[in-house]
């Protein structure tokens, strides 16, 4: 039997690219006949796996202790058992081998376990009391003479433990990656001999192998050569073969490359190379991926990427160090699609939720809850470790776990000073759909969440359009003196300084002397507010750069405005007349803001204001409104629901469920779901009465 125990699918370029489509024909031609489900695979999701890698592939996937949804693409290819039979060509005696797997409790806590688009369609069953019933029904229905159980995602401790109190199994391979087994007693890393044997009290002895080399940086495939007799394993040999690539100097164990294989790869890479290779910015620092201990480069840029894709929609932003690669560093230098692939091979998506100051604390707890007290290899410790933007902490890793928390503090975005959190109040958050759905043990996210919006941006596109927007190094001014009502004129590059009016509207002047006609492709026209130093919303079209600047390509409104700076960035020489500034002032606050204390507030998500409103209003039954200073509400779209006042967003109507209108006859929005007439079709279905009809 030969058995690619789990993650097939890796966080090669390759696989990034491809996400299973092409990777199982390089198992399939080595000849691995079986696999089972591990975290990486689901990186795209589970539907991927299914659709891309598992319904193209001769390979057959077992997964015992897991259920997956009938409608899942997923479903039909994952089996609880397979089962093989042998013969003894000299006796006859035929032997026959059941194949399971167990996958790991935590595994939808590590990876994801359902797609973005609905809830999980994968649900892991606890593995202790589901294998002893498993297997008893498993011998009573196959016979099976020989069980050889594949784990994924546990470690050799608790493998062991299932060694010695679950019955039945005699052979466990395991895929803890620091299980070095060796019958070598020299190697110290080594956990045991290989195979290690386990022996149960009562039970015959149990097997456990794996693939881990006593040298780290050589790959190689454990081999387990089993002898069987009457029904039962007699003797057993075992070791791991090091795969050897034979270079100039070869040693006489290498092994030759197979050039048809190559030449496969060769040919997958062109497309991955072409899509890679692509340079979308520069960092002058280094962004270090080591983010499991401490707070790391990379993951505040990574933070910090998402404050400025989302803009006010979020207060602050927290992510688990997880999110990155720790072996996959961006270095300072021109960074390309290719390294940012390798350094976010997790497809995760952004989601946004309202959550409470204490619930924030919690999460700080429980993100510090694994640091290593003594600080240590920061390789080692667990992908929880809280990395965020707009939000700040101090912790005593030293201290016991639910005192290491010391301070939370958040960034009031009109003021831009740091400040207490609140216990009671509900901040706007955005964080990650993993973290969202409970992953890392950020269980209040799941459970606590109020408007919870998961469909946001994908994390690493999102960190792509950071890096490629323009940064400050692009940006060259030069100092004026010139002021009043016509500023100098300066060939190459200029800035502008004027007293502000109290005039209705008027010309700021004519930067630069003229009307200078922008280059959408190389221009960029920003404006910050100096004493309110928030990202502002735009009228239309807009789009974001860094360092609370706000993209102008047409026109912009701003609540509170104290002083401004206007910059125009660019990456070419800039040649023709200047560029000319208009504005328009008013004592009412703008669309989406209302009046409060001589400010304009933004309305918060599900509420709305019009221009000169002294307060938000709550978006109606059947509309939603997303997003913080949101302008209007927006009706609920076929299919989908609002059954309150104040929602977010609408939600989708489920199966076996469709609309119906409070009042069809008055052309009402979107208000409840109601169950079909027959709730057995799988399909949604919206239903709208047209005016005039009584039934």
């Amino acid at each position: 039997m030969k058995i690619h125990a789990t993650d097939a699918i890796g966080f090669t370029p390759l696989s990034n690219y491809y996400k299973g489509a092409v990777e199982h024909k390089y198992l399939e031609s080595i000849g691995f006949e079986y696999v089972s489900i591990g975290t990486h695979d689901f990186t795209a999701g589970p539907a991927s796996f299914g659709n891309n890698f598992l319904a193209s592939s001769t390979l057959q996937c077992v997964a015992s202790n897991v259920l997956v949804n009938h409608d899942s693409p997923l479903e039909p290819f994952v089996k609880p058992y397979i089962t093989k039979e042998y013969t003894n060509i000299t006796t006859n005696e035929v032997t026959r081998v059941a194949l399971i797997s167990y996958l790991s409790e935590a595994t939808c806590g590590r990876t994801r376990c359902g797609d973005i688009d609905g809830p999980a369609i994968v649900r892991v069953r606890p593995v202790g009391h589901f294998l002893r019933d498993f297997l008893d029904n498993l011998k009573f229905t196959e016979h099976p003479d020989v069980v050889i159980a594949i784990s994924s995602g546990s470690s050799l401790a608790d493998d062991i433990a299932i060694a010695k109190t679950v019955p039945g199994i005699d052979v466990i391979l395991t895929t803890d990656g620091t299980a070095v087994m060796s019958n070598d007693a020299t190697v110290t890393a080594r956990k045991g001999s290989y195979p290690m044997v386990i022996q149960p009290d009562g039970g015959r002895n149990v097997l456990i192998a794996g693939n881990v080399p006593k040298d780290a940086n050589v790959p190689g495939l454990g081999r387990l050569d089993l002898t069987f007799r009457n029904n039962a394993v007699v003797n057993w040999d075992g070791k791991i073969d090091p795969l050897l690539a034979c270079t100039s100097t070869p040693d006489p164990a290498c092994t030759q490359a197979d050039s048809g294989v190559q030449a496969d790869i060769a040919n997958d890479l062109v497309a991955v190379q072409s899509a890679t290779s692509t340079v979308i910015g520069r960092t002058d620092a280094d962004l270090i991926s080591a983010c499991r201990q401490s707070e790391c480069t990379g993951m505040d840029v990574m933070c910090d990427a998402i404050m400025w894709g989302m803009g006010d929609t979020c207060d602050a932003v927290f992510l688990n160090g997880g999110s990155i690669a720790v072996a996959n560093p961006i270095m300072a230098g021109d960074v390309t699609i290719g390294k940012v692939d390798l350094f976010m091979p997790f497809k995760n998506y952004v989601a946004m939720a309202g959550i409470r100051g204490a619930d924030i604390v919690d999460m700080f707890i429980n993100g510090l809850s694994r640091a290593n007290p003594a600080g240590g290899d920061e390789t080692k410790g667990t992908g929880r470790f809280p990395q965020v933007s707009n939000l700040r902490a101090t912790f005593n890793r030293t201290a016991p776990l639910k005192q290491r928390v010391l301070s939370v503090e958040i960034k009031n975005r009109l003021t831009g000073i740091y400040e207490t959190i609140e216990p009671k109040t509900v901040y706007q958050l955005c964080t990650n759909d993993y973290l969202r759905g409970g992953g890392d043990d950020y269980t209040m996210l799941a459970t606590n969440a109020v408007n919870a919006f998961d469909k946001g941006p994908q994390l690493d596109v999102l960190f792509k359009q950071y890096l490629a927007a323009p940064q400050g190094g692009r940006v060259r001014e030069a100092d004026s003196t010139g002021l009043g009502d016509a500023p100098p004129f300066i060939i190459g590059n200029c800035s502008y300084s004027s007293p502000a009016s109290k005039a209705d509207s008027g010309i700021l002047g004519d930067l630069c002397d003229g009307d200078l006609v922008l280059d959408p492709e190389h221009d960029l026209l920003t404006i910050t507010s100096e004493s309110v130093p928030v990202l502002v919303k735009d009228a239309s079209n807009m789009s974001f750069v860094p360092a609370n600047y706000t993209a102008l390509p047409n026109s912009l409104d701003i609540a509170n405005l104290g002083s401004l700076q206007i910059r125009l960035t660019s990456d070419r020489v800039l040649t023709g007349p200047g560029l000319r500034i208009a504005y328009t002032t008013s004592d009412k606050c703008p669309p989406g803001y209302a009046s409060a204390d001589a400010q304009c507030q933004p309305c918060p998500a599900g509420m709305t204001a019009q221009a000169g409103d002294m307060k938000c209003m709550a978006c109606p039954a059947g509309t939603s409104g997303m997003g913080i200073a949101s302008a209007g509400c927006m009706e609920c779209a076929n299919g989908t629901f609002a059954d309150a006042p104040g929602l977010a967003q609408c939600m989708e109507c489920n199966a076996g469920r469709v609309w119906q209108s409070a009042r069809p006859w008055t052309g009402s929005p979107f208000i409840m779901c109601t169950v079909a007439p027959n709730s057995g079709w799988r399909m949604s279905l919206v239903v709208s009465l047209e005016a005039g009809t009584s039934q």
